[in-house]
């Protein structure tokens, strides 16, 4: 995952997080093609936040690592069911 920390987003103009549209801030990162504080930036599936540890993107979301795992294998289930 392209993850640039200290967001060059946030430090414009427009600084404001894709989550919470609140103002941004030197410690935002940007992921998934927009800026976010790490707070904000949840993994899809169980809510936590993934944006001070590794994390994948599938889907168009984050996913903390083990739920990534969890959503690899649905997808192969569903893949071998069709």
């Amino acid at each position: 995952v392209d993850v640039d920390v200290g967001c060059a987003r946030m430090h414009r103009e427009e600084r404001v997080c894709a989550r919470c549209l609140k103002p941004g801030e030197d410690t935002g990162i940007e992921a998934l093609g927009r800026c976010w504080h790490p707070k904000c930036l949840l993994c899809a599936s169980c809510r936590r936040p993934v944006g001070g540890e590794l994390f994948r993107a599938a889907g168009g979301v984050a996913w903390c690592a083990r739920c990534h795992v969890r959503y690899q294998l649905a997808v192969q289930e569903v893949k071998t069911h069709w």
